[in-house]
């Protein structure tokens, strides 16, 4: 405590902070004479600007949250509009690049009922259905376009059906619907 209480004094005086910082590039120019000892100061550097970054971006979104909480219901509304809005766009956009159509039988007509389906299902291995909703599952679609399909809701659904099939055990693999 008494150390930032100094450095809060020394930010105050323009000649105490010039004497500050070159006793710290004097300081700097000694460790690396000692190429260990600054290799040392280096990674340790490092480290405290990754927690003070970590520490600020922590102290911002606690900021974000109370103003939000004490914002009108009018102004709440209109920010929960304004990001629907804005994932409405970033989906529309999203199935613009892959197309407009379906991957399967190239169904176009509203391009808006058009689904991401993962390839690889998401409960395949484990004992319930995981589900990706929202602005993540843009964003994993952006980051990993290689997991999913473009389909429409009744290829979608059937290829869900299929697997969910198989992975029942009710119907065997390689058969055709």
């Amino acid at each position: 405590m008494v150390r930032k209480e100094k450095l809060i004094e020394i930010k105050k005086d323009p000649i105490k902070l010039r004497k500050h910082r070159e006793g710290s590039k004097r300081y700097k120019e000694k460790l690396k004479k000692d190429p260990i000892r600054y290799k040392h100061f280096l990674e340790m550097h490092k480290k405290h600007e990754k927690n003070r970054r970590l520490r600020n971006i922590e102290k911002e979104r606690e900021l974000a949250r109370k103003r939000y909480y004490y914002m009108s219901k009018e102004k709440k509304q209109k920010i929960f509009e304004q990001n629907k809005l804005k994932r409405i766009l970033n989906r529309k956009n999203l199935i613009k690049q892959w197309g407009n159509k379906c991957q399967k039988c190239g169904y176009s007509e509203h391009p808006e009922i058009l689904q991401f389906d993962h390839i690889v299902p998401l409960y395949r291995g484990t004992n319930r259905i995981k589900k990706i909703v929202g602005d993540k599952m843009i964003k994993e679609v952006k980051e990993h376009p290689e997991r999913f399909d473009l389909l429409c809701p009744n290829c979608h659904i059937l290829k869900t059906h299929k697997e969910v099939q198989e992975l029942l055990l009710l119907k065997k693999p390689d058969e055709q619907m």
